[in-house]
């Protein structure tokens, strides 16, 4: 999902089939990890990879449970 851009809370929120409030708080997690990087846009918030090696682990590792699925 984030994978190619960066999206706010809201649009992951509706891809996952949660909550904004649960998604927020799951992202927050993520950020806190160093996962994620977020910008606010006025009372947008969106959300990107920190860097391309994370980036990189997470399309990796996405990848094989798709695969196992």
């Amino acid at each position: 999902m984030l994978i190619k851009s960066e999206l706010c809370v809201c649009d992951i929120a509706e891809s996952i089939n949660l909550s904004v409030p649960a998604t927020s708080q799951q992202l927050k997690m993520l950020k806190q990890a160093g996962i994620l990087v977020q910008r606010n846009t006025g009372k947008m918030v969106y959300y990107s990879f920190a860097n391309p090696e994370v980036e990189g682990v997470i399309t990796s590792l996405l990848s094989n449970i798709i695969e196992k699925i």
